[in-house]
């Protein structure tokens, strides 16, 4: 991103990170994560899950460190509180020592979201029916009872022209930069 001062690091994902640690952390690389869940006998212990989530505390911290001289991005899964409620709040899948250090660290998180738009094309006199799909993508920095999200940034010192909206359709990071560096 030529012409900014900071340089930008990405990690992607954060959720994968941890699933790295519980392998490292159960003596395992080659562990299948579906049977950790799924059958007892190979289920992580629940020191092994801590210590895991200590670890991607840990490199979490390492990495706010940098914040002076790097953008820091982490892209994660989330997971519902309650599996079986639709409308139950959405957090980041980490463990809940990881989560914490990650939401102390972070200056603007979001929740990113895909609305598909589908179009049938039919040409009169053809048989062949087209069926086309379009994306958009919604980044929502707004506060939210059913997700976690924020914006340390765009406090009152930043000039409005510096802020960012709340709802930023197809957000890209050279866009979301620029607005930082007016």
């Amino acid at each position: 991103l030529g012409g900014y001062e900071k340089g930008v690091i990405a990690v992607d994902t954060l959720s994968s990170l941890l699933e790295l640690a519980l392998r490292h952390v159960a003596g395992d690389t080659r562990i299948d994560m579906t049977k950790l869940i799924t059958e007892e006998s190979g289920k992580i212990s629940q020191p092994e899950y801590g210590e895991a989530g200590r670890k991607i505390a840990e490199m979490i911290n390492k990495f706010s460190l940098l914040g002076d001289r790097a953008n820091i991005i982490f892209t994660l899964h989330q997971r519902r509180l309650k599996e079986t409620d639709v409308e139950a709040e959405v957090v980041p899948d980490l463990t809940p020592v990881a989560r914490a250090a990650f939401l102390k660290s972070v200056d603007l998180l979001g929740y990113l979201t895909a609305e598909t738009e589908t179009s049938v094309v039919a040409e009169v006199g053809k048989s062949d029916i087209g069926v086309t799909s379009a994306f958009t993508n919604w980044l929502s920095l707004q506060p939210s009872l059913r997700y976690e999200s924020k914006d340390r940034v765009s406090g009152l010192w930043v000039p409005p022209e510096g802020r960012l909206p709340s709802i930023i359709k197809n957000p890209n990071l050279p866009t979301m930069l620029a607005h930082y560096r007016r």
